[in-house]
């Protein structure tokens, strides 16, 4: 007997916003990280990152957009529909942001930090930075929603229906 259609769409929510999820974490956690602490400058690691980062925002778009599809389709509630709108928005607001920080570098003509501290310019590249990197953070608790919430409504399905392929056996009390 396989699956039923709904759990069929509940393990492929939880594959791809796993996958993407995971990408997001090793990206934020240990790549970025890494580039920062192993190329020879902070211009050549935000080089790197800047070409890397926006992949990996578009696959989250991406991704938020066909579990919202499947979300919508399966009438799961406006809460997770949501969430996963969410993902999309945040990962969306970052590429925004990501572009204006490209147009800034590229203004500076150089090192961001041989600007004065108090440079506006600097000023705004922290800024947007740090929005930028709330916007990824939300993107990926939203995911953690969605993967939890899809999780926990493919273990409810199962459960069911072994109760219900248990209650079909005939008895063994006479």
């Amino acid at each position: 007997m396989g699956a039923p259609p709904r759990s069929l769409s509940l393990v492929v929510e939880v594959v791809v916003l796993s996958f993407w999820l995971g990408a997001a974490v090793l990206f934020a956690a240990v790549v970025a990280p890494a580039l920062f602490a192993a190329l020879p400058s902070r211009t050549s690691a935000g080089d790197v990152v800047g070409r890397v980062l926006p992949v990996l925002l578009w696959v989250g778009v991406v991704v938020s957009l066909v579990v919202g599809f499947i979300e919508a389709v399966g009438r799961n509630g406006i809460l997770t529909t949501s969430a996963s709108f969410l993902v999309a928005l945040a990962c969306g607001y970052a590429l925004m942001l990501g572009q204006r920080i490209d147009r800034l570098r590229a203004s500076i003509g150089g090192p961001v930090e041989v600007l004065p501290a108090t440079d506006p310019r600097r000023v705004d590249f922290g800024r947007m930075h740090g929005l930028s990197v709330a916007a990824l953070g939300v993107a990926m608790l939203a995911a953690v929603a969605l993967t939890v919430s899809a999780v926990r409504r493919l273990l409810g399905q199962r459960a069911a229906q072994r109760t219900f392929q248990q209650s079909l056996e005939p008895s063994h009390h006479a």
